[in-house]
Formats: structure tokens, sequence, C-alpha cells
């Protein structure tokens, strides 16, 4: 009698669950403004200032507030910005580009082409410690200029008049104006930079460059922006505010989507994903991305830095099969490289882990040999802490791989959750063991080669350094001839994987909601998830 009336009590909230469902799916509760879209963007940004931005959640809104010479468009495609046109001379190392007619800052200032020196000369120069500086090393006297050892005036740009610029390069680079579309390329203000350092990005002093000014700034909980009247295209920005709210659970933004208080999210509760995909079939979009979801084994940390077999171990004993089927079931694809297979039109698909066609069981029995041989055993075990950013997903995955360090290799395995912004400074600083990171590029291969693993890369989270690697790179750059390019790059790519500085585990897949009401944002053909709200029209 008791088990039935358990049944029963079951039954019961299932039903309850279940019309709770079917209420949501019927109808939202919340009427939102006409004039303003409501998008989550996953935490509170980092930061404001283009050079200063290394992360997804900054570049959310720094893709809404600034522009560069050129931008991407819905399909990732490079198309014309503040500049109309651009030349390439015969040789491909000089480009010359054309502002347009007019252009203006947020405060009605004219841009013209010293501002663009002037911000990629702040961009470049080491007393900012930007992320991604390294993008202008093919510049002539990028290098000597980002390393400090030439001054920030001796890099190969100028402006020949007010509406041109000259780029010299060092050696021709088919992806040089695809890097241009990076926010550290941004027109900023830098006489508004001047007079208020540090505070510049307050609401109250931020100019911007692009389609949308900053109007109010919660910190951990909303930003707010307005549409910039001095825009060039100003015409075609159709939503007159935008509300981005930093919100870290997914849970909560579905929640707040669910009752109309949200028009998109950032990404969805991994376990209601199925249920999600039934009750809301055209809202959800699942789109592959060029991306890398992997843990750093800190190079810093002497345990993990001397040695290899501990760090092989630690790599071949993940079961992907297991954390993309049972974990995530989304349509993520396991890694055994970091470079995605979709990246230069699978060009790198074949540069792989030797063993990855190997059986799990397989894998495993090698990876105890190299974790007893690298001086580890029950009676010796070895203890890792795996630090992640709090995000539900990060959590599940976090315990997916402690589980299987401890049951395969009988590591002890802690975890430690922190918040964003500390998570990522702890991490650039190589206070950590283990981290989760992830790494969102291009269509081209050099967009990872050239960050995650360089010597002095400021985006070298795992602060891996092998000077071959660097020297392959380097020969990968200046090679003309794209054969020869892109054997130096497979060779670098192999150096890597031999070193084992990193955890590769699967290709990203993004998961995002958006409500009917919003009309031009199509995310299938956006596989760099670069948005941006000026294309994007609200219904109702």
């Amino acid at each position: 009698m008791k088990k039935i009336v358990q049944l029963l009590l079951v039954f019961g909230v299932m039903l309850i669950i279940s019309a709770c469902s079917k209420s949501d799916k019927l109808g939202k509760s919340t009427v939102l403004p006409k004039d303003t879209i409501f998008i989550d963007i996953g935490g509170e940004p980092p930061t404001l200032d283009p050079a200063l931005a290394g992360d997804d959640v900054s570049f959310r809104v720094l893709n809404d507030l600034f522009e560069g010479l050129v931008t991407t468009d819905q399909a990732n495609k490079t198309i014309p910005a503040l500049a109309e046109s651009w030349m390439i001379s015969p040789d491909g190392k000089t480009y010359a580009f054309t502002l347009r007619h007019g252009l203006k800052f947020s405060d009605g200032s004219p841009i013209l082409a010293d501002d663009v020196i002037k911000s990629w000369l702040r961009f470049v120069d080491p007393k900012t410690g930007a992320p991604q500086s390294n993008l202008a090393d093919n510049i002539v006297n990028g290098i000597a200029v980002i390393k400090g050892k030439l001054p920030i005036s001796q890099i190969g740009v100028k402006a020949t008049d007010p509406y041109h610029i000259v780029i010299e390069l060092v050696y021709p680079d088919t992806f040089f104006v695809d890097k241009l579309t990076s926010p550290g390329f941004s027109v900023v203000p830098v006489k508004t930079i001047n007079k208020y350092g540090s505070n510049w990005t307050e609401p109250e002093n931020i100019v911007t460059s692009g389609a949308y000014q900053l109007s109010s700034h919660v910190v951990n909980g909303y930003l707010e922006a307005r549409k910039n009247q001095y825009y060039y295209a100003e015409s075609m920005v159709h939503i007159p505010k935008i509300k981005y709210l930093a919100i870290s659970d997914p849970n909560a933004a579905y929640n707040q989507y669910l009752t109309g208080n949200l028009d998109i999210t950032k990404t969805i509760p991994i376990e209601q994903y199925k249920q999600i995909k039934v009750n809301y079939p055209h809202e959800l979009y699942a789109v592959e991305q060029n991306a890398l979801y992997h843990y750093d084994l800190n190079q810093l940390d002497p345990v993990l830095k001397s040695n290899l077999k501990l760090r092989q171990a630690l790599v071949m004993s993940v079961d992907r099969d297991s954390l993309v089927k049972y974990v995530l079931g989304q349509g993520q694809k396991p890694m055994y490289s970091f470079i995605p297979d979709t990246v230069a039109d699978g060009a790198y698909k074949g540069t792989h882990y030797y063993w990855e066609s190997w059986s799990y069981a397989k894998r495993l029995d090698y990876a105890r040999k190299l974790y007893a041989e690298a001086g580890f055993s029950a009676a010796k075990p070895l203890t890792l802490t795996i630090s992640y950013n709090t995000l539900d997903s990060h959590k599940k995955i976090a315990l997916a791989i402690a589980s299987m360090w401890q049951s395969g290799l009988g590591i002890n395995v802690q975890l430690k959750n922190q918040e964003w912004k500390t998570f990522i400074k702890l991490r650039q600083q190589g206070n950590y063991q283990v981290a989760r990171d992830g790494w969102i590029a291009d269509n081209n291969v050099a967009s990872f080669t050239e960050f995650m693993f360089l010597c002095d890369s400021a985006q070298n989270n795992s602060h891996y350094c092998n000077h071959n690697y660097d020297k392959l790179i380097q020969d990968a750059k200046m090679a003309t001839d794209p054969e020869q390019k892109q054997q130096f790059n497979q060779q670098a790519i192999k150096v890597v994987l031999d070193d084992y500085p990193i955890v590769p585990l699967y290709q990203y897949v993004y998961l995002r909601l958006v409500s009917p009401r919003v009309e031009g944002y199509y995310p299938n053909d956006n596989h760099n998830d670069s948005v941006m709200t000026k294309w994007m029209r609200l219904a109702y």
C-alpha cells in the first residue's frame, strides 16, 4: 500500500511538472517593451576596453559598442566597416584602407585616419597589456614594438591623409584583413582615455565608435545601451535599446526566457536540452563552432611541468565519447587535437593524437602504465585540483573528468568553483593546477596556432613554452607557398600534441534560445558566434 501511495505521489508530481511545462509553452507572462531587446550574456564582462578583451562575454558587448576598419557578417565573412574599401599591393605586403567620409564617435566628434592610428598604437603598446596584441606582429616592427624594444611610433602603420591608412607587413598574410575584425583593432576615443584613464569605460565617460553607446552599468547585474545617433549606418540599426543581463546560471536564464523576460539566452541548461528541443524546436539553435573545450595543465606547476608521462596519462584516460554522449548529449564532437576538423575546410583533420583509433580500454591500460612510470600508485596517489568558473555545465564536466581520473588512475581530485572574473585572472597568472578553458576562433588555423601556445602569448593559459613550436609557427607565417605553410603548421601542431600541455575534450556546439519576436538573426551560419545586435529587429 505504501508503495502505491508513493507511486501516486510521484505520478502527481509528474502531472504538475507536465502542466507547468505546457503552461510555459502556451505563453509568456511578460510583455517586453517594443524598443528594447533583452540579451543574456552569461556573466559580468571582465572589461569593456576593446584592447584588454580576451573573452566571449566582453566580446558580445564590445561588438555592439565599437567598430574597426572591417567587421563580419552573420556567416563570419569579413566585410567593410569604418573603411569603405582597401587595396593590396601585388607582393601582398602593403594594405591601403580608405575611410568612409563623415564618420563620427558617439559624442559627435569626427573619426579620421589619425584616430585609427592612435587606437592601434595603444593596442600594441606593451604598457596597455593587450592579450591579443600579437595579432599585429606581422606589421613592420610589430614584434619589436610589442616587446618594448622599439617605440610604438616605429610600427608600420601611417595615415597619409585624413581618410587613408597604409599598413606595411613583414610577409604576405592572406588572413590579415580577417584579423582586423578583432575588437583590439577597434577605433577607440584616445582623447577620452587619456582624460579618464581606467575609468573611461564608465557610462558617464565612455565614447564609442559602433552602433550603440553604453548608457548604464550595474556590476554583476546588467548593462544598458542605446543606439548611437552618429553611427554611419544608423538608419540600418532597428532596435533603439539593448539590455544585457549578466546571468551566470543557465537555469535562471532559462526561467527568465520562459516568463518572457529574455529575448536571447547565452546558452541553456544542459540537463533540459531534450525537453527544450521538443517544446521549442523553432526557438532553439544548436550550432557547431570553430571552437575547442579543453583543460589546461599548468606548465608552471612543478609536478605537471616536469612529468610528460603524467600529462599524457591524464589526456589519454579521459573517455571523450562518454563525455559528449552521456554528460552533454547535444551534438558535441570528441577532440583529439586542439584544431577542430572544421577549421580551414578540414586541412588539419588528420593531425590528431596517434592513439585516437584505440579503444578506450586500450587507452586506459596504457595511461595506467604511464601513471605508474610517472611515479604514482595506489600507495602514492597524485592529488589534483580542477578549477572552473561558475556554470552548471562546467561543474558536470569537472565531476565527470574527476570521476574518470579517480576510477581510472586512482588520482585524488578536488574541484574549485570560482566567479568568472576571479577565475580568468588566476588562470592568466598561472595560479591553478588544472583549469577549464575554451578557445573560440575563426576559420583559419592561425587563429588557433598564434595564440594558445606561443611562449610570449598573453592568452597562453597553459603557460606552455616550446621554442621549436614558436619557430615552426614563424616559418609558417613566412611561407608563401600554401602547401609549405600547411606543412609547417602540421609540424607545429604535432609538437604540441606530443608535449600534452592541455587536455582537448570536445568541439563546441553553442545552444541558444531566440524569441520569435527577434527577426534578422540567423545563428545557423554563425560558427564563430560573433553576434551584433545591429543585424536584428523586433517584430513586436
